[in-house]
């Protein structure tokens, strides 16, 4: 038994002593004696006081227009990305979500794919791209527009369906070279459709080639209906007949053609710079050209109008160095000016039954007769015309050869005489005719006697 109390009494823990206040405390080496007390126990340490002591912010930009590409200009630092802010630092135009660096460069004057000056040597229909011209006029659906971005296009092309060709950086940097792969073509031609060309440089034609003659060297609008060059330049081609641009048909082929310069361009029988059936002409510019008739242009048939910004100016032929209005071919308006023939008709050369109305026929020359019109055995009525400073053999103003015509409200430069070495001569010896002025014949001419009642 006392064996037993002893052992019991090893097992029994030091009772609890008070300490000076009273308090009892546990044994000195208790667990709760070391475990240090702090204010803030269980909160975050107090140098992270937001509680995500693992955030490290990012650069965030602004994508307003939601392509999934940032605008580089608008950056900002967050831990999560903000509304409407992507990673992406690559937008170039964050106001459209077709452009970006994911889309397709496209022929529109627009940076699509964010890669500069990418546009050179591409044609496009919508989104649709292509490596040539012909390639998407092919595909393209009736009534879109072919756009065709700036460089040499070496081919030629041909429309049948009404189509926009669009040169998108224009004219002077959009070429149509139909000389680069040398074929006996026309550059450019339109097969019965209603086609809109704008901002191109046509070139390097040889004309369509029917019954052993080629017509129309830059542009052939035979049969079409309703042609339109607008912001063009057709230089540097050839043909027999409209060396340039030929309109012809029923329809009004080449319908209409605005801030167009026609230069250089050479025909070996007639219209030089055009040959035009039906047309409307605002501010066109025929220069440079040559034919043996009609170095400027010839006009047959029907009715071709200019406005006063259109000029006739500085080409040569044989007979009608500016112009040849041919078999009932109509020319209202514009100025014919400083044109040269070698034979006869420096501004103009007229025959069967054609009519000229609303000009000024100014500074043309010739070493033959009329420098500024010859009228050649026709029915000929014209209306206000302007006849100053013409040079010629004879008929410095007008020499005519027979026919039956009439001038009315024209100034043929008398009193005084303001083209040299006179106004009016006859040129053909052996016959005499009458002429009318304002309905009245009040000259009549015979060779060699030349005119008198002026």
């Amino acid at each position: 038994m006392a064996l037993i109390f002893l052992v019991l009494a090893a097992c029994t823990p030091d009772p609890v002593k008070p300490d000076d206040s009273g308090a009892t405390t546990g044994p000195a080496d208790s667990p709760t004696d070391s475990r240090p007390t702090d204010e803030h126990s269980g909160d975050s340490p107090p140098d992270s006081p937001t509680g995500h002591s693992d955030c490290q912010p990012s650069t965030w930009y602004a994508d307003a227009d939601a392509d999934g590409f940032g605008d580089p200009a608008s950056p900002s630092e967050a831990c999560e990305a903000p509304a409407g802010a992507v990673a992406d630092s690559t937008d170039c135009d964050d106001t459209n979500p077709a452009a970006n660096p994911g889309a397709v460069e496209v022929c529109d004057g627009a940076d699509n794919d964010c890669v500069p000056n990418a546009e050179a040597g591409i044609v496009s229909v919508g989104t649709s791209v292509y490596g040539s011209i012909q390639e998407a006029v092919d595909d393209a659906p009736e009534g879109e527009t072919v756009s065709i971005c700036e460089g040499t296009w070496p081919e030629v092309v041909v429309v049948s369906k009404a189509l926009t060709l669009h040169g998108v950086a224009g004219a002077e940097l959009t070429v149509l070279d139909a000389g680069l792969p040398a074929p006996a073509r026309s550059a450019l031609t339109i097969q019965r459709a209603a086609v809109r060309v704008l901002g191109l440089t046509i070139t390097g034609g040889t004309g369509t080639m029917m019954e052993g003659d080629t017509w129309g060297g830059g542009v052939y609008a035979g049969q079409s209906d309703g042609v339109e060059l607008v912001d063009c330049v057709v230089t540097g081609n050839v043909a027999s007949f409209g060396a340039g641009v030929l309109g012809t048909g029923l329809y009004p082929a080449m319908e209409r053609l605005t801030n167009v310069r026609i230069e250089g361009n050479s025909a070996t029988m007639g219209g030089g710079g055009f040959l035009l059936f039906h047309a409307e002409l605002e501010a066109v510019e025929v220069t440079g050209n040559d034919a043996f008739v009609g170095g400027g242009g010839t006009v047959w048939y029907w009715d071709v109008t200019a406005d006063a910004a259109t000029s006739i100016w500085g080409n040569e032929a044989e007979f009608g160095g500016g112009l040849y209005p041919w078999d009932e071919g109509h020319w209202i308006g514009g100025e014919i000016r400083d044109n040269y023939a070698t034979s006869g008709g420096g501004g103009v050369y007229a025959s069967d039954d054609s009519t000229v109305d609303d000009a000024a026929i100014l500074g043309n020359s010739t070493p033959g007769p009329g420098g500024g019109m010859y009228v050649q055995d026709a029915v000929f009525s014209s209306s206000n015309l302007i006849f100053n400073d013409n040079v010629a053999a004879s008929g410095g103003a007008v020499a005519l050869e027979g026919g039956r015509v009439s001038f009315t409200s024209c100034d043929l430069g008398a009193p005084p005489v303001d083209n040299s070495p006179d106004d009016v001569a006859a040129t053909y010896a052996g016959f005499t005719t009458t002429y009318q002025v304002d309905g009245v014949a009040t000259f009549s001419c015979s060779a060699p006697a030349g005119c008198v009642g002026l």
